[in-house]
């Protein structure tokens, strides 16, 4: 999970790389199977100071995503054994690859294209040959989104953390995870998408966690002593 705010090159997390401590290079996979077109990205993105791969099949591609997990992705709309537009769509319905940015490569400026790359769930379209000014500024932009969403998803973790803190100091220990049990069978029943129950689920979890607020001396109590509570505050 990413920090939020502005890393053109990186996110904070590793080793040292030029003026910023305690940070690691972005990854970018290129996807070209012209060699002089990828050769061209791997310089100009290489000389911004980001990680570069390469892929120029279908096979290589997906490994690639699933091994190194980009940070974003170019890819090329004109590949001979690839379809560019189904493998942007696949990838965006995807649930562990729809929040890597896609921005798709061109020779030809057409707004057919265009509306292809929209309708793909592509991030962006640019035009070759490449300019090294457009190519910065769009891909810093777009991984910069990307690590806002992914502190977004890191904050949740922090908050089913304090939730699962929650639980264990109830007398009813394990509450929230029979909750998130039947929530997530009723979902499936209802045949939602799997990021829809996640999220339902993460819900569930959540139910409860406004107790937390509330001192052990109430929360450990059997339910006829916080009646009793309750009732003596009444008067």
């Amino acid at each position: 999970m990413k920090r939020v705010g502005e890393f053109p090159l990186t996110t904070i997390r590793g080793h040292k790389v030029g003026n910023n401590s305690n940070i690691t290079t972005a990854k970018i996979l290129i996807v070209d199977d012209n060699p002089l077109s990828r050769m061209t990205a791997v310089d100009l993105l290489s000389l911004d100071g980001y990680k570069v791969l390469e892929a120029d099949n279908k096979s290589t591609i997906l490994n690639n995503i699933a091994e190194q997990q980009p940070d974003l992705i170019l890819l090329d709309v004109m590949m001979r054994d690839v379809d560019s537009f189904a493998l942007c769509r696949q990838l965006k319905a995807n649930y562990s690859t729809a929040n890597i940015p896609i921005v798709l490569t061109t020779l030809t400026d057409s707004r057919e294209h265009r509306i292809k790359v929209m309708e793909a769930g592509g991030d962006d379209i640019l035009l070759k040959p490449l300019n090294r000014i457009e190519l910065a500024t769009r891909v810093k932009s777009l991984i910069n989104q990307k690590r806002l969403n992914d502190g977004l998803d890191q904050t949740e973790q922090v908050l089913f953390t304090i939730a699962k803190a929650v639980d264990s100091r109830s007398v009813n220990s394990g509450g929230s995870v029979r909750v998130a049990s039947l929530v997530r069978s009723f979902a499936e029943y209802l045949d939602l998408s799997p990021e829809e129950i996640d999220n339902l689920c993460f819900a569930a979890h959540l139910h409860d966690i406004g107790t937390i607020a509330i001192p052990d001396a109430v929360m450990l109590k059997t339910e006829e002593s916080k009646k009793k509570i309750i009732s003596d505050s009444m008067f």
